[in-house]
């Protein structure tokens, strides 16, 4: 449920913050920026205000939640943007995947 709505946010947030910008390349490269947004309580902070939109907008469909969503994943940075548009081309069944995922689900944690 979550990874979809990833999937169409990440697409959007590549196109707010510019294919230049972006930085991961690999599910490590991104693992490793999803690390470091957990060292920063700022960023960890935005990070748990998009985990929460992310939770709520579920599998639906809506463009206001789509919006606040591709916003907070714009205040993460373009490197963290990277890392969530990484993820988003991951098989959801891979060992790629479940590392992606795991570091996301540590960085979920830091919310509550």
């Amino acid at each position: 449920m979550k990874r979809i709505v990833m999937t169409s946010i990440g697409a959007c947030a590549a196109l707010v913050i510019g294919a230049g910008i972006l930085s991961a390349q690999t599910v490590d490269e991104a693992v490793q920026i999803v690390g470091a947004t957990g060292d920063d309580a700022a960023k960890v902070k935005l990070y748990c205000e998009l985990n929460k939109l992310v939770q709520a907008a579920g599998d639906k469909e809506d463009e206001a939640t789509e919006k606040q969503i591709e916003a907070a994943v714009e205040k993460l940075g373009g490197e963290f943007a990277a890392a969530w548009e990484v993820g988003e081309k991951l098989d959801d069944k891979s060992a790629d995947a479940k590392k992606y995922y795991d570091a996301l689900d540590a960085l979920g944690e830091k919310c509550q």
